[in-house]
């Protein structure tokens, strides 16, 4: 019995391995194949990316070109495989460590839902489910999958991904958009009263009107321009969106360049304020941490207020030499 272990280290797409060789080189049938170390991906899916499966003739070479072709997917940051040979043949056995993942946004695809995008993704890549790597040879797949789908509904267009940083939270997501397409927002449209008869918000959108449609731009402004109008009379539960093209015309028909945005509102029930409980404040009593809150018991909750009261509590614990303090609010409703 042979025994050849190879650990990759991904700097690098497809990064080769130095090992000693062999002194035979002639190939062996692949008895089984073996993946270890997934947490989220699918074993099977993800063997076939490997280009081996079992009854393959392979040698040396062959296994690393393996490894290689998985390396390349960016999926993963490790990869050490190890092959055995034995009377019938060799034993493959790949160990892998995941790559961390972020979500894919689609930004200027309006003709389809992000579940449509993703059921058509799936045909070519089975084991994506709505993230992506950092990097690697997949993301180049996903954009070809859409590609190829939306012209396989007339529609010619070039599609580029890019990781960005998340605009709307923590980390980054991989933006996905289209090229080759003059598509302008028309109008937005609101659900609930409140958002449309805002004459602040009217100001906003006639800004965003004309301009290129763009799904980062829509929830930009849900996010940073019509929450507050609902935060502050007490909506904090208020859930907006996702932004819809509502058509009147023929569904058949190419979307015109003019789009119409409607944006479905739930606004919740209205909060009141009730008060704060404190736990791990050994530099600040609770008497000086309620001081940062100017609501009393009963009052609406504006949730535009409750925010700025536990940023005057970041900053007080950051003037007493706590720049590391963690803040972290848990909100009760009832």
């Amino acid at each position: 019995m042979s025994l050849c272990t190879c650990s990759l280290l991904l700097w690098g797409a497809g990064a080769p391995c130095n090992f000693a060789r062999p002194q035979e080189t002639a190939k062996a049938k692949v008895s089984k194949l073996r993946l270890a170390g997934l947490r989220t991906l699918p074993q099977d899916q993800i063997l076939l990316e490997s280009g081996l499966k079992p009854g393959d003739l392979a040698g040396r070479e062959d296994l690393q070109a393996a490894a290689d072709r998985l390396a390349r997917l960016g999926i993963f940051s490790k990869i050490t495989f190890e092959y055995r040979t034995q009377a019938d043949g060799i034993t493959v056995n790949f160990q892998v460590e995941e790559a961390p993942r972020v979500p894919v946004f689609f930004d200027n695809v309006p003709w389809f839902t992000d579940a449509e995008l993703t059921e058509a993704i799936r045909k070519t890549i089975p084991f994506y489910e709505g993230t992506a790597p950092e990097g690697g040879s997949v993301l180049d797949r996903i954009a070809e999958a859409v590609r190829r789908f939306l012209e396989s509904h007339q529609l010619r267009v070039a599609v580029e991904h890019e990781l960005i940083a998340n605009p709307l939270g923590d980390g980054t997501v991989q933006e996905f958009r289209i090229s080759g397409a003059s598509l302008r927002i028309a109008r937005i449209d609101f659900s609930d009263p409140l958002a449309a008869s805002s004459r602040a918000l009217q100001v906003y959108i006639s800004e965003l009107l004309g301009k290129p449609y763009s799904r980062l731009t829509i929830e930009l402004f849900l996010s940073e321009q019509v929450k507050p109008v609902y935060l502050q009379k007490g909506y904090v539960r208020v859930k907006l969106g996702p932004p819809e093209i509502r058509l009147t015309e023929n569904p058949a028909r190419p979307l015109p360049e003019m789009l119409p945005v409607y944006v479905p509102v739930a606004p919740g029930a209205v909060y009141h304020w009730q008060g704060a409980q404190w736990s791990g404040n050994s530099s600040l009593t609770t008497a000086q941490l309620n001081d940062s809150f100017a609501l009393k018991s009963g009052e609406v909750a504006n949730g535009q207020a409750i925010e700025a009261a536990f940023e005057r509590v970041r900053e007080e614990y950051g003037r007493r030499g706590y720049l590391e303090a963690q803040v972290d609010p848990q909100p009760s409703y009832e």
